[in-house]
């Protein structure tokens, strides 16, 4: 695996608090995203998706239960 600058490496156990303090990742939860399982976070996750630019990273937070997806995700940029 090469290095990237870019790339942030936590041991498996850190929960990585909002907002990320990493120039160029977008967290779903500024989207609106809540990641509790219940809400449906589809919307909030596509929005988190199409806002990032290319050659970002859009990022899914550690959550006490999961983001609930209904519907497919596009990534429509690299």
């Amino acid at each position: 695996m090469s290095y990237n600058p870019n790339s942030v490496v936590a041991p498996a156990d850190t929960i990585l608090s909002s907002p990320f303090p990493v120039a160029g990742w977008y967290d779903v939860t500024w989207f609106g995203a809540k990641g509790d399982g219940t809400t449906d976070d589809t919307a909030a996750q596509q929005l988190a998706l199409n806002t990032a630019p290319a050659g970002s990273v859009v990022f899914w937070p550690k959550t006490s239960a999961y983001f609930k997806t209904t519907a497919a995700l596009n990534v429509t940029k690299a």
